[in-house]
């Protein structure tokens, strides 16, 4: 049985993850890595929360799931919605050195600073709990398609 109130809390949060936007092209990577690490949950590739910056499976996922999704646009490097998604509520990464600081010149670490200074990315623990769930996972997918790639 899923918790409905805890549901509709990360619907709420997921729904107001800041997507990018290029010279007026709205690039939704940050969902698509969602929907990506949500659909590797389902498969049992991801057994454990524990988000891996070299998970090959993921990224190939990922960049899947980006075609399909967006294919007018050319997919954001894997790297950046595994950054960006950190600014949200519900998706951290585990540093083990000194966290990134964005600079003037660079808002995004690069691989190598990423490898160098944490060791995976997870998201909140209620949130993976819920995920867990088939009926709670397959709603909350449903709703992050809806939302950011049907056509309004």
């Amino acid at each position: 049985m899923i918790n409905e109130l805890k549901v509709k809390y990360y619907i709420g949060e997921i729904l107001k993850t800041k997507i990018g936007n290029s010279h007026g092209v709205f690039i939704k990577a940050k969902p698509i890595f969602l929907l990506a690490i949500i659909n590797c949950i389902e498969s049992k590739h991801l057994s454990a929360n524990e988000i891996l910056l070299n998970d090959d499976i993921l990224k190939d996922e990922y960049y899947g799931l980006f075609k399909t999704l967006q294919p007018e646009i050319k997919p954001s490097p894997y790297l950046l919605p595994y950054f960006h998604l950190s600014s949200e509520s519900y998706y951290s990464i585990f540093w083990t050195g000194e966290p990134f600081k964005p600079h003037p010149k660079a808002h995004s670490p690069s691989e190598r600073y990423l490898r160098l200074n944490s060791t995976h990315s997870y998201l909140d623990g209620a949130l993976w709990g819920l995920l867990q769930d088939e009926e709670a996972r397959s709603f909350i997918k449903q709703q992050i398609v809806n939302f950011y790639f049907k056509a309004r």
